[in-house]
């Protein structure tokens, strides 16, 4: 019994996963989709594509655009990120 569950159990496990997921897939590529999916409105020329996802890494704007407005959770949250991410550069500069 142990040699079943610790020896076969999970490559049958694992196996079961990948072709479940790659039936998903295919499903998921085969359904119509009604128009461009873009995560952002896409700018016109390639340094316009650069400073558009530069601004949406480091501001953040999507995140502030939820559905009821409340921005009270997200603000503190982003500093906490920039401080742990400054935080952590610094450290570098110390050694």
């Amino acid at each position: 019994m142990s040699y079943f569950t610790f020896g076969v159990l999970p490559y049958f496990t694992i196996l079961i996963f990948l072709i479940g997921m790659g039936y998903r897939l295919y499903i998921w590529t085969k359904i119509p989709q009604p128009g461009a999916l873009t995560l952002f409105p896409a700018p016109g020329s390639g340094s316009g594509v650069f400073w558009g996802v530069v601004k949406e890494s480091l501001l953040f704007p999507g995140l502030f655009k939820d559905i009821l407005g409340k921005t009270t959770i997200c603000l503190p949250l982003l500093l906490m990120g920039q401080e742990l991410f400054f935080s952590k550069i610094s450290d570098g500069f110390s050694k």
